[in-house]
């Protein structure tokens, strides 16, 4: 403790001779920044005042140190730069996951990294969604109000509409990333869901029925059954309300990105897919 206080202390009063330093990149396996051209910048680790990394700034003040032992995630590191014997504490630093993003140093802050290298990984989730939908009544039985002669219940109809309306969704979204980390492409399989929308029609010649009626629908994988209400045209003798059985088209089935992700949690990932060396982190093999 006494000796992290003095290497504080010393750095302190070193101020009025300081060079500056801005870090742009950090990562548990280095740093990218800018500081005063050709200094030597310094980097501890366990705060002892005794550097473990170092690298020379360029005749433009860039530089980049690369760890010799990869940092731990939640290590805490002083990075600093000395020219002509002085230095600068630059920031007290906390890492906490591991791929290189961009940050820039001038208020105190905490850099959120991610421990495990993304490029070209695909990953599946067991994901609960908000998605909006189409969905196309193969059958519509709409209920009596009374039982026929023929004691019949109701009258079916076939495809006499199409609907639209909101999802929640419980199944597996797959992610599937670039060489970068980048995410490049995300899709979701449906297991069950619960679908509030409206369906509707209008007349048009002969037939003046229109058709337009809340309904609330049962999803297991993209096959529906629900139950709604006319609000439209009722025929006499009949209820106004009626049972659907439908085929669900789901939003992101057509773009891919038709969803909004409500939780989720890791179930698998691949290993690498075709990964390109040369298209690597600076830092990827230190």
């Amino acid at each position: 403790m006494k000796k992290q206080l003095l290497f504080i202390l010393s750095l302190i009063t070193a101020g009025a001779f300081a060079q500056d330093v801005t870090i742009k990149s950090l990562s548990t396996k280095g740093i990218i920044g800018v500081t005063e051209p050709d200094a030597v910048v310094k980097v501890d680790g366990d705060l002892d005042g005794i550097p473990e990394d170092e690298g020379m700034a360029d005749s433009n003040g860039n530089f980049i140190v690369t760890f010799a032992i990869q940092k731990s995630s939640g290590a805490k590191l002083w990075v600093w730069s000395e020219i002509q014997k002085t230095k600068r504490l630059s920031k007290d630093t906390k890492l906490e996951r591991g791929d290189v993003v961009s940050v820039t140093i001038g208020t105190d802050f905490t850099a959120t990294f991610q421990a495990e290298d993304l490029s070209n990984k695909t990953k599946f989730y067991k994901a609960t969604i908000l998605t909006t939908n189409f969905n196309i009544p193969v059958a519509r039985f709409d209920f009596l109000t009374k039982s026929a002669q023929d004691d019949s219940k109701g009258n079916i109809t076939l495809f006499n509409s199409v609907g639209a309306g909101l999802g929640l969704n419980f199944g597996e979204k797959k992610v599937i990333y670039d060489d970068q980390g980048n995410v490049t492409e995300q899709d979701f399989s449906n297991v069950v869901g619960l679908h509030l929308g409206v369906l509707f029609s209008a007349g048009t010649g002969e037939d003046t029925n229109n058709v337009f009626a809340p309904v609330l629908n049962l999803t297991i994988l993209d096959f529906q059954i629900g139950v709604g209400w006319e609000l439209g045209d009722v025929a006499t003798n009949m209820s106004g309300t009626f049972m659907t059985v439908s085929y669900a088209i789901p939003l992101y089935k057509l773009s891919r990105t038709g969803f909004f992700t409500l939780s989720e949690k890791e179930r698998k990932s691949s290993g690498k897919r075709n990964e390109d060396p040369g298209a690597r982190s600076k830092f990827a093999d230190n």
